[in-house]
């Protein structure tokens, strides 16, 4: 009985694993028939100034000659490649309306050109138009002499080198334009690249990478209502003869949907030549319904202004009144913003922007780096402000003496470990309201900061000197000590008599010069004073963690000794969702550790604060301050923050 029972339960197992390997290898053989598929559907058509537009064109041997009517030939999926030459696209451009790839040549001298032809006739809204439900690459091309809708009137005439408009439905699709050239210096005044979302239903994200946009006479780039990611990096950007920016975000003129956690809009490793790179939430005109930005970022820019005006500019209308109609989070970080000419401002906060995160940047030559200000909304004596704004570790040289940092809204601005351009730290207006100590008058190398409003103080207390790192904080002086009673004087000595000089004896002879002896080594350069301080660095990821209910615990930091034995000091976490600041957990050791160890800092976010988190990508962050002393008297004081999501 006991070997039928083992036998059965073989003969059961053997069935199983029969049943599940039949089952696989049928999956294995549809995924393959499936790719086969597909990749039999799509088909690669060929354009060339030689081809001809007939049925049946697109193979290498018979290409067509026009960009456009390859593309309408097409199918969803299909690849279309250009060769080298100008073609002439009048007077629509070229239209996607269907997912493909379009790829033109961009070789040295070997470069293929779209010329819009300067049509004044039409029906398109750009030379390159994309609306299509599906994911579109365009790369390679050269855009000029762009097409204008309708007739040839200034005020009315739509001339745009790229032109965008996804579906309200479907997807989520993608849109990536690479390596496009956009000369907007011919024909009638228009811009260079527009990107209209209509509304905050659409699903499609947008990247636009190592291109350049000049000549144009609007904005360089356009975006509105923008529902999904749109990343803007590594690409030249012009400000228009007449346009307000060279890039300009606007969202909110359409009401309707939330703050859009996952709709990151991004400027990245850009060179900017213009006055602006604006986002503007809820403006005045829009729906008082509309919502905002969530976390947009302007990082690693190069931006030169040729006159007065504002290198970054964050603002909202006056209906932005809670957290969905304003900008939150935004982060400024890494730019390089320069100027020949006064008058000119790098970062322009007006209205509900908050909290702010403006660090590492450099100006050079520019009077005010920072200015706040305040919004009236339709109550009388209400105000939208920025709260919550953060500056630290950014360096101003050349700035304004009196208004380098221009608060003119009643909240505080948290600035420390700034470059101020001396190492006597900044000037301090506060026009009479309650200020942080400053000395009295102005030292003219020194940047200054500007106080308009009572309640707008400015913290500046630690700066960078020589910068090399913040002064520490002095020690407190002691006491003087009593002074004692002066002693009595003692009476005077008689005066000895002067004794007899003697002879002079005779001169010795002079003996032999000794050889000279060898240099001796040199010896050690002395220290020069205390050790470097130990190194806190933030761990990976940058993206912001998604924590779960059996994962709340993750590395967020690490500290490095660099001399003596360390020793990580105090540790406070603080997690923020949706405006809430909670108190979380540190994990680090507080034993010593020696020169070139390593210690991790691990945060956990609390169970109670995790039940409260909403889902998405980035719905709050978590900061930990850091206090890390060397035992050669170093301290660094440093605050990690992260993004979360659920």
């Amino acid at each position: 009985m006991e070997a039928m029972t083992v036998s059965g339960n073989l003969e059961t197992t053997s069935t199983k694993y029969l049943r599940k390997l039949r089952f696989a290898l049928a999956i294995a053989s549809a995924a393959a028939f499936m790719i086969a598929a597909g990749s039999a559907s799509a088909a690669s058509l060929q354009v060339e100034t030689s081809g001809s537009d007939a049925p049946g064109c697109g193979p290498i041997g018979t290409p067509c000659k026009t960009i456009s009517y390859a593309v309408n030939l097409a199918a969803a999926g299909d690849t279309v490649n250009v060769g080298s030459g100008t073609f002439d696209e009048s007077p629509n451009g070229v239209q996607i309306n269907k997912a493909l790839t379009l790829r033109g040549t961009n070789d040295g001298s070997n470069q293929t050109v779209i010329s819009g032809g300067l049509s004044t006739t039409a029906t398109s809204r750009g030379t390159i138009g994309v609306t299509a439900a599906g994911d579109v690459t365009v790369s390679n091309f050269n855009v000029e002499d762009f097409s204008s809708l309708g007739a040839p009137n200034v005020n009315s005439a739509n001339k745009l080198g790229l032109y965008s408009k996804p579906p309200l439905a479907g997807g989520p699709f993608k849109y990536t334009f690479r390596h496009l050239i956009l000369d907007g210096s011919g024909g009638l005044p228009g811009g260079g690249i527009y990107l209209n979302f209509v509304s905050t239903g659409s699903s499609t994200e947008v990247n636009f990478t190592g291109g350049s946009i000049c000549g144009q006479a609007g904005n360089g780039i356009l975006v509105e209502n923008a529902s999904k990611p749109v990343t803007v990096k590594n690409s030249g950007i012009c400000q228009g003869t007449t346009g307000n920016s060279a890039y300009f975000n606007l969202l909110g003129t359409n009401s309707g949907g939330e703050n859009l956690d996952d709709a990151v809009q991004s400027v990245i490793g850009n060179t900017v030549l213009g006055s602006s790179l604006t986002f503007s939430a809820n403006p005045d005109f829009g729906s008082a319904t509309a919502p905002g930005f969530n976390a947009p970022v302007v990082r690693d820019n190069s931006i030169v202004l040729p006159s007065g005006g504002s290198a970054i500019t964050l603002y909202t209308g006056k209906n932005a009144a809670t957290y969905r109609g304003a900008i939150n989070d935004p982060v400024v970080s890494g730019n390089v913003i320069t100027t020949s000419t006064p008058g000119a401002t790098a970062i322009r906060l007006l209205g509900l922007v908050r909290f702010a995160d403006i660090y590492d940047n450099v100006s050079q030559g520019v009077d005010t780096f920072a200015r706040t200000e305040r919004v009236l909304t339709n109550s009388p004596g209400v105000y939208l402000d920025p709260t919550g704004t953060r500056l630290f570790k950014n360096k101003l040289y050349g700035a304004s003496p009196t208004i380098a940092v221009n608060n003119q809204s009643p909240r505080f601005i948290v600035a420390y470990q700034n470059w101020w351009g001396c190492n006597e730290g900044p000037n301090y207006t506060d026009n009479g309201n309650p200020s942080p100590p400053h000395r009295a008058g102005i030292l003219p190398q020194c940047a200054g900061i500007n106080q308009a409003l009572a309640g707008g103080d400015v913290l500046f207390d630690p700066w960078l000197t020589n910068l090399d790192g913040p002064t520490g904080p002095s020690g407190a002086t002691g006491s003087t000590g009593p002074q004692g009673p002066p002693g009595s004087s003692g009476n005077d000595g008689a005066t000895g008599a002067t004794g007899n000089q003697g002879p002079t004896g005779s001169t010795g002879q002079q003996g032999p010069t000794g050889k000279q002896g060898k240099v001796g080594p040199t010896g050690p350069a002395g220290s020069d004073g205390k050790g470097p301080r130990p190194a806190v660095r933030r761990l990976p990821p940058k993206r912001p963690v998604r924590i779960r209910p059996h994962r709340r615990t993750f590395k967020i930091a690490k500290v490095t000794c660099r001399g003596g034995n360390c020793r990580i000091k105090k540790t406070a976490v603080r997690v923020t969702v949706r405006n809430k600041i909670y108190r979380g957990f540190a994990k680090s050791t507080k034993k010593r550790f020696r020169k070139g160890q390593t210690r991790r800092i691990k945060v956990t976010v609390p169970q109670r604060v995790f039940r409260k988190m909403p889902h998405g990508r980035k719905v709050g962050s978590i900061t930990v301050a850091i206090r890390a002393k060397s035992s050669n008297g170093t301290l660094n004081k440093r605050a990690v923050s992260v993004g979360i999501g659920r």
